[in-house]
């Protein structure tokens, strides 16, 4: 095992390949409240699979192109897909990274520029074009914890490029609406804007991570983060009267929607080219620090939490394995 800092992670040695650090990953994952039945109201058991692809390119030792391709599918009822058990797609991810711009008293300094190409049912909705963002991380490699330790801190900006500041629904699913005119008589038309919020545009982010190999081959990881996430505001809508138009104005007391994400995993590694993970965690869901009440989530377990076990297959090690039988 070596420190690969492109990675941030302890990598198995092998033939450094230009598409090497390339992953398969597939997950099962369950709600933590689909195993506390009586921790809600309602019972509302949640069980996803999930599949994700990251081709990577290498033009050098520390500078690489990456590419991050997921998709899930919800075993049970969904509240998110529009059919039963509907593979869903995530938005594309490209990444292109300097993993060691410099390196100062032996912490590596890295950056990376960010590509989103809207795919998600989500993104389409919200008419996305794309998003940009950079982002910078600090990673440091301690020697004499267990086998090593590696500790990193991290920062990012993104902004969503949108034809539209809210959702809107399939136009073959437009609905009938009302609009008030002066005579009081309402004006039937059919719409498309969804319910809820505006469409989130800046996403600022914030995190902490640390990972240490126990032994040869077993490592645990864990990781906490920061989101600010800030949504468009709304246009002045003009609403017609019999003393004329009345305009009303944005009247939200903010737009800013910030969350947290957790997580903590142990990893074995069954071959140079498998791992397997167990992790627990709770990740950003909209704006996750605040209960319907408005007082904070517990940031560490709350209604999002999640356990899961996945199996990440790294296919340049696969590739060597099988090439060198």
């Amino acid at each position: 095992m070596r420190f690969d800092p492109t990675t941030g992670r302890y990598m198995p040695v092998g033939e450094p390949l230009p598409w090497r650090n390339t992953f398969l990953s597939t997950s099962h994952s369950v709600s933590a409240y689909t195993l506390l039945k009586g921790a809600q109201l309602s019972y509302n058991p949640t069980y996803w699979q999930s599949y994700a692809l990251f081709p990577r390119w290498n033009f050098t030792d520390t500078l690489s192109v990456r590419l991050n391709q997921g998709m899930a599918l919800e075993l049970t009822p969904s509240e998110a897909a529009t059919k039963k058990r509907q593979l869903l797609l995530g938005d594309t991810t490209i990444d292109l990274v300097e993993a060691n711009l410099e390196t100062l008293h032996g912490v590596i300094i890295g950056v990376g520029a960010r590509l989103l190409l809207p795919l998600s049912i989500a993104s389409r909705a919200r008419k996305r074009v794309m998003a940009t963002g950079l982002r910078a991380a600090l990673t440091k490699s301690i020697k004499g914890v267990a086998e090593g330790l590696v500790v990193q801190l991290m920062g990012a900006y993104s902004r969503w490029w949108a034809r539209s500041n809210v959702a809107s629904v399939d136009p073959r699913l437009e609905y009938p609406c009302s609009l008030a005119t002066p005579v009081g008589l309402p004006l039937q038309r059919s719409c498309d804007q969804a319910l809820g919020p505006s469409s989130i545009r800046d996403v600022f982010v914030s995190g902490v991570g640390s990972q240490v190999m126990l032994m040869p081959g077993w490592i645990v990881s864990g990781g906490f983060s920061w989101i600010w996430a800030l949504g468009y505001g709304l246009s002045d809508a003009s609403v017609p009267t019999l003393a004329g138009d009345v305009i009303l104005s944005d009247q939200s007391r903010t737009h800013w929607r910030n969350a947290t994400s957790f997580s903590v995993s142990t990893t074995y590694m069954a071959a140079a080219w498998v791992m397997l993970t167990l992790a627990f965690g709770s990740p950003p869901m909209g704006d996750s620090q605040l209960k319907p009440d408005g007082s904070r989530r517990n940031p560490f377990v709350n209604r999002f939490s999640q356990l899961s076990l996945a199996a990440t297959v790294t296919l340049d090690q696969l590739y060597t394995a099988l090439r060198s039988e």
